[in-house]
């Protein structure tokens, strides 16, 4: 009997509990959830080995804005090499051949003057030549050049004169004879005379 009683109490509270809710407002809104506010909402937990980074130009860390960074004291300025320019080559100038040295000649050589000496010949014939004496040269050297150049006499004499022998002169053409003083030894002692001697074929 006391168990139907308990169990009819609660038959009984549940239809109680189900009456009173068909009878609320069917007009009613529901009630909506307020979105969090932004101030309710939680910020990141930061690690605790996380430390903040400082901006190159910060003034934090008792630095003044605009005041220059401290170098480290290992730091040393690298330094520019200043290109060196090459010296120029240098050229000596080629070296001058020394002068000639002009000894003037003695007045008394001015003296030295053909005497005989025939400009014209016939070829065979003997050509004699004769040339004034000067007083301080007893020597001279007579000299006899063909036409070609070939040299055909070169002898020192101790006379004031000379003859060529007629062989000598064969060939017509030109020939040229030179008179020079020399002293003891054969150097010259004054400038030579000179002139040609023109050979041609005798008539028939």
């Amino acid at each position: 009997m006391r168990k139907f009683g308990l169990g009819s109490a609660i038959l009984l509270a549940l239809l109680i509990a189900a009456c009173g809710t068909d009878s609320a407002d069917p007009t009613a809104q529901p009630a909506t959830e307020a979105p969090p506010s932004p101030a309710a909402t939680t910020a990141p937990t930061i690690p605790p080995t996380w430390t903040p980074s400082t901006a190159p130009n910060s003034a934090a860390g008792g630095e003044q804005a605009g005041e220059e960074r401290t170098l480290p004291p290992t730091w040393t300025p690298r330094a520019f090499s200043q290109p060196t320019a090459s010296p120029a080559p240098t050229t000596n100038p080629p070296t001058q051949p020394p002068r000639p040295t002009f000894t003037p000649l003695p007045d008394w050589c001015n003296a030295l003057q053909a005497l005989e000496a025939p400009d014209t010949s016939i070829t065979g014939h003997p050509v004699h030549l004769r040339w004034a004496e000067l007083e301080n040269v007893s020597r001279y050297r007579v000299e006899l050049i063909s036409g070609t150049g070939m040299p055909l006499v070169s002898e020192v004499v101790d006379a004031t004169e000379y003859t060529f022998p007629g062989d000598l002169f064969a060939m017509p053409g030109v020939y040229g004879w030179e008179v020079t003083p020399v002293d003891d030894g054969g150097a010259d002692v004054c400038f030579a005379i000179s002139n040609e001697i023109v050979l041609r074929v005798p008539p028939d």
